[in-house]
């Protein structure tokens, strides 16, 4: 008993001790810390909203302030998060860069640094952001993976919260035939032939990726334009609509081209030589995940060319060797249809003044009421199929829009 006490007291030095060697700092964003982020993150597993084009591409465009947050020990940096500030009712809030558009957030950091109490990083943060920032009042880390390329997130904690969406994904260990044995869907091989052949009697059809400015531009014209008519459909105030947003999406899929690796990828699926679908992705390690998708209301539309141009895409990333296809965030019945993997990301809110203690417990009320409603089905269901009425579109227009 004796030897164990002295253990748990060894062990509580030796955490207080890294604790006070932590060393967090505030940069704004500026040229230099945007090059010093770049040299910092390429070398390292980050998530999507932390990739250099992404950062680069919203702060260019999108974001009107915003600030770096590096945590050090000594001379070593162990991370280095990229937060934009926004206000969120009376309070501002520093958050991930894109906010709603980040998704599976991951903090570019050094392989120490998986190590650290969640604590002390979260101790440090809060304290350099009232030494620096005195007029934010809380972080906001939403979306958080728990771990990504074998690595802890050491931002959080066991019990964290989890996001109210989970993410969806398939394995695609042993090529594209056990792919398409994982999902519900067992019918999905002789639709996909079916509507082969429809295209096929439509004028042919052709899977295209974007090599060029010129393709991603087309490319995200076409989805913005397809998903201003879905949100208005389905009742819900359109995320992409702002110039800035759509500004900043393009800046970052046109830097990825230059990329070894393209860290960002645009499909496109034609039949009869026009645009009928378009799914965009991030690609980290052996790993695609889509990052959104759509497809247009014509003729064609009841063929469901978004899940055709799905179909085409994983087959493809089996054939280069990835790993994982994620549907992303957001529990859609084309997604359980083809994947057999559900993931929880995790939310953490850190107030910073006593304005956003209060905050901090609002935004969990909401969270836990917006989780509930998404967890149970048939309520989720209830609820979009009255935002659709209240919207003015029909079940059947928002339906065919959901399976991309």
């Amino acid at each position: 008993m004796v030897e164990a006490t002295g253990q748990a007291a060894d062990w509580a030095h030796l955490r207080a001790a890294s604790a006070r060697l932590l060393d967090a700092r505030i940069e704004p964003f500026a040229p230099e810390s945007l090059a010093r982020y770049r040299r910092f993150a390429l070398s390292r597993p980050c998530g999507t909203a932390q990739q250099p084009a992404w950062v680069e591409g919203w702060v260019r465009h999108a974001v009107d302030e915003g600030f770096f947050v590096s945590v050090a020990s000594g001379e070593t940096t162990w991370l280095m998060l990229p937060l934009e500030v926004v206000r969120s009712g009376p309070c501002r809030v520093a958050r991930f860069v894109g906010g709603k558009h980040a998704n599976a957030n991951f903090p570019a950091m050094a392989p120490n640094a998986a190590s650290a109490r969640t604590q002390d990083l979260a101790a440090g943060i809060i304290r350099a952001v009232r030494q620096s920032r005195p007029d934010i009042d809380a972080l906001l880390f939403e979306r958080m993976a728990a771990e990504q390329e074998g690595k802890r997130n050491p931002l959080v904690a066991e019990g964290a919260p989890e996001s109210a969406n989970l993410a969806f994904s398939v394995s695609l260990e042993g090529g594209f035939e056990a792919a398409l044995e994982r999902g519900s869907d067992k019918r999905r091989p002789k639709r996909h032939r079916q509507r082969s052949n429809r295209f096929k009697a439509a004028g042919g059809f052709r899977r295209i990726e974007a090599r060029d400015p010129a393709d991603v531009k087309r490319l995200l014209d076409f989805f913005f334009a397809c998903k201003e008519k879905w949100f208005r459909a389905a009742g819900i105030s359109n995320v992409f609509a702002e110039a800035g947003t759509q500004a900043a999406l393009t800046d970052v899929f046109t830097r990825a081209l230059d990329e070894e690796r393209p860290s960002f990828t645009l499909q496109g699926l034609e039949v009869g030589g026009t645009l009928r679908a378009v799914s965009a992705a991030s690609v980290i390690g052996k790993r695609i995940t889509v990052e959104f998708a759509s497809f247009a209301h014509d003729e064609l539309a009841k063929l469901s060319p978004g899940q055709f141009l799905f179909h085409l895409n994983i087959e493809e990333a089996c054939r280069l060797g990835f790993e994982f296809y994620d549907f992303g965030v957001g529990d859609e019945a084309y997604k359980r249809d083809w994947c057999d993997t559900a993931t929880a990301h995790h939310d953490m809110v850190l107030p910073v003044s006593l304005k956003g203690r209060a905050y901090v417990g609002v935004l969990g009320a909401a969270a836990r009421g917006k989780r509930a409603l998404k967890r149970h089905p048939a309520l989720w269901n209830a609820f979009k199929r009255l935002r659709r009425r209240l919207a003015g579109d029909s079940k059947e227009h928002a339906d065919r829009e959901a399976e991309a």
